[in-house]
């Protein structure tokens, strides 16, 4: 069992299957690096028998004040810690790298928390973890309480075009306190200068609530992820694929609850698939509408916006949203003057409380839309594909709205084996418990 002097001491003599254990306590100041280079093989551990470094007891090991985590190697966990109290003048306060020349590879940080890990100043700026490497994984953690400028997770990109399969499931993450203007986003993958790399990053089953920093709560920016069962519960901005290409957004629930700015996605860019999604009670207009198509830049730059073409929206429910979908939407600057083009919009169901289902402000060119379905209020627009039938919805034991009436039932989502998630499905085991 490690105390501060001797936690190095111990990594030091570490060999692949072994545990190496924290004291409860408060780790105030504490940086750990946890290092496989540093261990006896100087790789560190195996798939089958990773290097562990683990709280006494999950929950009670604190690191606190500017506490800092650095994880690098190969197969090297940690499980149990939870940062709070603490602050950063500017550095990441989790690392999956010790430089950068020595990144994580196959390691993982679960069953740990990061709350209110802020600073004096809401501008100060700092991200809370950054993921570097390949085929590492963050699952089962919780973030919430952040409220200053950074973003909460990242994951970064480098040169080596290797694809960097980072899984991020089963996590919570909440209470992100709105921002002023961009870099405030909850999780971002990518950045617009490495956005054509594939990184084909799984982001599953977690639930953002709350998440009200800035419009982009996940901003894409590579090509490959796919978003998947996640749930996103009264966030005052929507999951944007932003840059890159070749993304999937499937299963997933959207509820607003009335909430200002409450949107669902976001496309920007080529061959994304955005299906057998879920969105209610979203109250976000144009940009932040319930499904929102971009135009695009002719020629575009890398940051600015790519068109959005041979992509595919199948299979989605909307209820009473207040812009269900919003087609050729144009930025402030008005460079993007590119309609969506050549996509496939089929088998959507939408359900409004009187608001028009669609916001035209650009039409989409060519592409194939049928098999729409609406009902409650006006289309809002003369858009060929759109039928107006009566899907008959009723609200089922999750809360979600699904269709009964004779022939619709194949248009929707409520043949996805995934629910709607709660505090009491994510995060650590040891706070589950509370919410159940």
């Amino acid at each position: 069992m490690a105390d501060g002097d001797s936690l190095h001491e111990a990594l030091s003599q570490a060999s692949p299957g072994d545990t190496i254990v924290m004291k409860n306590g408060d780790w105030r100041d504490t940086e750990v690096i946890f290092d496989g280079t540093k261990t006896s093989n100087g790789k560190g551990g195996t798939k089958d028998a990773p290097i562990t470094l683990k709280a006494e007891q999950s929950g009670r090991v604190l690191m606190t004040g500017e506490s800092r985590l650095r994880i690098a190697g190969e197969h090297m966990v940690v499980d149990g810690l939870v940062f709070t109290d603490g602050t950063s003048d500017g550095e990441q306060i989790i690392q999956f790298r010790v430089d950068s020349d020595n990144m994580a590879t196959n390691c993982r940080l679960t069953n740990s928390a990061m709350i209110n890990f802020n600073p004096e100043s809401p501008t100060t700026e700092y991200k809370w973890v950054g993921v570097y490497g390949t085929d590492n994984r963050i699952d089962n953690c919780w973030f919430s309480g952040m409220n200053h400028k950074g973003v909460t997770l990242t994951v970064w990109l480098e040169d080596d075009p290797i694809p960097n399969n980072t899984i991020i499931e089963n996590c919570y993450f909440g209470d992100r306190a709105p921002g002023s203007g961009n870099g405030y986003e909850t999780l971002r993958i990518g950045t617009s200068t490495r956005s054509e790399q594939r990184t084909d990053c799984i982001v599953r089953d977690n639930l953002f609530e709350n998440c009200d920093g800035e419009i982009e709560v996940i901003s894409n920016k590579s090509v490959g992820n796919q978003y998947i069962g996640n749930t996103f519960m009264e966030c005052n901005g929507m999951l944007t694929l932003r840059h890159g290409s070749d993304c999937r957004v499937e299963n997933n629930y959207f509820f607003g609850g009335g909430k200002d700015g409450s949107g669902g996605v976001r496309l920007i860019g080529p061959r994304h698939v955005v299906s057998n999604n879920y969105f209610q009670d979203l109250a976000g207009e144009v940009f932040q509408g319930g499904i929102v198509f971009m135009n695009g830049v002719p020629n575009s730059p890398l940051n600015r916006y790519l068109r959005v073409e041979d992509c595919i929206v199948s299979g989605n429910t909307m209820v009473n949203c207040t812009e269900s979908f919003v087609f050729g939407v144009e930025s402030s600057v008005g460079d993007n003057i590119l309609a969506p083009i050549n996509n496939e919009i089929t088998n959507n169901i939408i359900v409004t409380d009187g608001a028009p289902v669609a916001n035209v402000i650009n039409l989409p060119i060519d592409g194939t839309v049928e098999g729409n379905i609406y009902f409650g209020g006006p289309l809002g627009a003369e858009i060929p594909g759109f039928n107006e039938v009566n899907p008959k919805l009723q609200s089922e034991a999750d809360g979600v709205m699904r269709p009964t009436a004779p022939g619709v039932s194949e248009h929707s989502s409520a043949s996805a084996k995934r629910r709607p998630l709660t505090k009491g499905d994510v995060g650590p085991d040891w706070m589950r418990a509370q919410f159940k």
